[in-house]
């Protein structure tokens, strides 16, 4: 059993009502489908540009040196750059 089953037989038990789940990021995409798109898209060309970069350079990338993407603030987890303090 797992733990959203075992979590509404215990409301179940107590005579609560079985809680609603939502899943509000899934709301918005259905709400804004092309918004939806284009925002995979934004991701999409700011990851193949840092990859572009990344290529075009050897050796270690400071931090500063990694050029401003449309979509600041989106990270990759194989995002890893080092940097000397």
């Amino acid at each position: 059993m797992d733990e959203l089953e075992l979590m509404t037989q215990y409301r179940l038990m107590s005579g609560k009502p079985p809680p609603e789940w939502r899943n509000t990021a899934r709301d918005w995409i259905e709400a804004h489908p092309a918004d939806w798109v284009a925002l995979q898209a934004l991701h999409a060309d700011a990851k193949a540009r840092r990859e572009e970069y990344r290529q075009s350079r050897r050796g270690v990338v400071r931090l500063a040196e990694v050029p401003a993407t449309p979509a600041t603030g989106w990270v990759d987890s194989d995002d890893l750059v080092e940097f000397e303090p």
